[in-house]
């Protein structure tokens, strides 16, 4: 589970562009794209929002919630 800024929606590609907080044992800080799935979920998205997210390592997916 984490938590970070939304800095960009990029639906061409599915993607969320987070700035999120260190995932204590799976990964630091950082700013990266996210696949986010369903995409329909990018539509009540905007950048300047702040999500809690969980990563699915497996699939190198996003679910946002």
């Amino acid at each position: 589970m984490g938590e970070g800024k939304v800095i960009a929606v990029v639906p061409g590609s599915s993607q969320l562009v987070v700035d999120h907080k260190e995932i204590p044992g799976f990964m630091g800080a950082m700013t990266m794209g996210y696949r986010t799935e369903p995409s329909s979920l990018l539509g009540g998205v905007k950048p300047g929002d702040t999500i809690r997210f969980t990563i699915d390592p497996q699939r190198q997916g996003h679910y946002s919630a």
